[in-house]
């Protein structure tokens, strides 16, 4: 599940699922903020608008973009 908050930045949330279970526990409303997000039992929030947990469940990969760039004047003849 993932969110985005008003100044663009994206969360996920990763859940552990129970033996046999599709989908976690979630509210009957749905959750609309991280807050409502860390109330869901065994939830987590990753700082990534895109997370991919491992098979087994022991940890999780995202992906983290960044610019950084520097500006040069050089004369032309």
């Amino acid at each position: 599940m993932s969110l985005r908050s008003l100044n663009g930045e994206g969360i996920t949330g990763i859940f552990r699922l129970g033996h046999g279970a599709m989908l976690p526990a979630l509210p009957r409303g749905g959750v609309k903020s991280a807050a409502e997000l860390m109330e869901v039992p065994g939830a987590q929030i990753v700082p990534s608008d895109i997370a991919f947990p491992a098979p087994d469940g022991s940890g999780y990969a995202f992906l983290k973009q960044e610019s950084r760039w520097n500006l040069y004047r050089i004369p032309l003849p």
